[in-house]
């Protein structure tokens, strides 16, 4: 158990309790501590629950409970309801089917995690705030399923979209947000070659529209593929290709490159030199 002298503690702004196997709650008086910014529970395996105290956390900006699969228990339909400041919240490692309708009210909330939520089976209406959202290894969230489509589709308001390992097949039905930067598709190897090749076009050219004139600025994905799709012109095995432009034009550059056998879980990140 945390120590009651906790309360005392009013100008903490950041509390790590990450990793303590055997703490199996919060204490109430966790309310009292109006500074605190950052909370820490993941891998509190034997979390029972959260005080309802917990959500009127005046600054909290910061929640991560992944890993804490026994709170599930007590993820009451009203556990979010307040949070006036809470910005990123990590919920992976759960093994809930379904998350609190009450997160739509988290009116701050900008990254969402849920990685590795195998039983989690239904997205609520998620609140217009989310920038990004992460969902990989969710094997038995079906994006296809009306309800999740529609959050997916609500929350593409995101810059940055991680759905790795998600069990889809035709994304094309997805209507991709002109503010997508990135997009982590890797893992979802039920998406057929077509609808791959449906999906980076019609991105491409959300992208092109939408692209600033006046910065630098670019487009990033993950997909699953076995070829690079015939529209791009100039295709080579190795480490190069030789492509000339013209020197007046401001243009916009589409590079694929096919890796063979990636792990899910591998961070590849090819390197490109322009000569």
């Amino acid at each position: 158990k945390l120590p009651s002298s906790l309360e005392n503690l009013v100008g903490l702004e950041d509390l790590n309790i990450k990793g303590c196997g055997k703490l199996d709650s919060v204490p109430d008086t966790i309310h009292r501590l109006k500074t605190l910014k950052n909370l820490d529970l993941g891998s509190c395996f034997n979390l029972h629950g959260l005080p309802s105290s917990i959500s009127s956390l005046p600054l909290l900006s910061n929640l991560n409970l992944s890993g804490c699969y026994q709170s599930e228990i007590s993820f009451s339909h009203d556990l979010f309801c307040y949070f006036p400041s809470l910005m990123h919240l990590d919920l992976s490692g759960h093994w809930f089917a379904n998350i609190p309708i009450s997160i739509h009210e988290l009116s701050k909330l900008r990254s969402l995690k849920l990685n590795r939520c195998g039983c989690l089976q239904f997205l609520p209406k998620l609140p217009p705030s989310i920038r990004e959202l992460e969902a990989y290894g969710c094997r038995s969230l079906n994006i296809l399923e009306s309800n999740v489509l529609s959050t997916i589709c609500t929350a593409f308001k995101s810059s940055n979209l991680d759905i790795r390992d998600l069990a889809f097949s035709n994304m094309c039905k997805l209507k991709l947000p002109s503010s997508l930067r990135v997009l982590d598709a890797l893992g979802c190897y039920s998406l057929v070659a077509s609808n791959v090749n449906g999906v980076i076009s019609k991105a491409c050219c959300v992208f092109a529209e939408s692209a600033s004139q006046d910065r630098e600025d670019f487009l990033q994905m993950g997909i699953p593929g076995k070829e690079i799709p015939s529209w791009f012109d100039h295709q080579e095995e190795g480490n190069t290709v030789s492509v000339s432009f013209p020197s007046t034009e401001t243009i916009a550059l589409a590079l694929y490159f096919l890796i063979e056998n990636p792990s899910v879980n591998d961070d590849v990140q090819p390197w490109l030199i322009c000569n």
